[in-house]
């Protein structure tokens, strides 16, 4: 009998649900199982509820917006791999994703991004998967 190894999970985090559906469908082609949530506060939600090995979220968003929620995530899951992505990486979209860096993304990509660099990012180190601190 094979032993099958357990599918990482991706929680991607847009307001931009074309965005969604591509990251989804990179992610999904590379063998995670992928979560969506449309803005900060229904991605902590998620969070809470289930384990997840990556969380990739946009930075300008709605009522939670990235930086926050990457800081959020840092100390309420610390083992957490996290992917920001924003605007084209020029302007102030650029300095967001420097930010990102700052505050705890492990790697900060700029739209538009190709499905080979986003797997790249979101791929989880062995053993990784968050669940909440105590």
């Amino acid at each position: 009998m094979r032993e099958t190894t357990p599918r990482p999970t991706a929680l991607v985090v847009d307001d931009d649900p074309s965005y969604r559906i591509l990251m989804r469908q990179y992610l999904e082609l590379a063998g995670f199982v992928v979560i969506v949530a449309s803005d900060g506060r229904q991605a902590l939600r998620v969070l809470e509820e289930r384990p997840v090995s990556v969380l990739v979220t946009d930075l300008i968003m709605p009522e939670i917006e990235g930086l926050e929620l990457i800081q959020l995530v840092k100390r309420g899951f610390p083992g957490l791999r996290i992917v920001a992505v924003s605007g084209d990486g020029r302007g102030p979209e650029a300095g967001y994703l420097r930010l990102a860096r700052l505050f705890g993304a492990d790697a900060a990509l700029p739209k538009p991004f190709s499905g080979s660099a986003l797997v790249e990012a979101a791929m989880p180190s062995p053993q990784a998967c968050a669940a909440p601190a105590n």
